[in-house]
């Protein structure tokens, strides 16, 4: 297995953590059968990551990711805005991390199947992504979320577009 730093180990939980933000955040039932599934799929992509660590040290690398997600999702907090357009900014700062290189999902992994139910033609998330003001919104706050976690020491040398 290639060594990875705490650092990078902890970048690669963050999707995770970002997209169960969204859900825990945003879905109407969180106790239903779709939210469970998600939360599932979330919960295995995290194993895979942290497989082969110590519990101890992975439990803190799991705390640091979620730290870094109340960090880029604290804004948002404040404004009161919409879960959906947080999920979007989530969105648009993914596509720039696998634009760069640092971020990419195996097609059918659970991290997959996650990211495809959030995206659904008919979701939310679809819907503010046609808004066109709401879009370029997205796109704007995606950038400050980069910034934000590049400050924290994630993601050096990403840059955005």
């Amino acid at each position: 297995m290639t060594y990875r730093s705490d650092r990078q180990i902890t970048q690669e939980l963050l999707p995770v953590h970002l997209f169960a933000a969204v859900i825990r955040e945003g879905i109407d039932d969180p106790n239903g059968d779709d939210a469970r599934q998600l939360m599932a799929w979330l919960g295995q992509s995290q194993e895979e990551i942290v497989a082969g660590i110590i519990d101890k040290k992975a439990t803190a690398l799991v705390r640091r990711a979620r730290a870094a997600v109340e960090l880029v999702k604290k804004p948002f907090v404040e404004a009161q805005a919409p879960v959906a357009k947080f999920g979007l900014c989530v969105f648009y700062l993914l596509d720039c991390l696998r634009q760069n290189g640092v971020f990419g999902m195996v097609d059918g992994s659970s991290l997959d199947k996650t990211a495809e139910a959030l995206l659904s033609p008919e979701g939310t998330l679809t819907e503010f992504a046609n808004i066109e003001k709401v879009d370029v919104s997205a796109q704007k706050q995606a950038r400050h979320m980069l910034q934000a976690l590049q400050a924290d020491g994630y993601f050096r040398g990403v840059v955005w577009g």
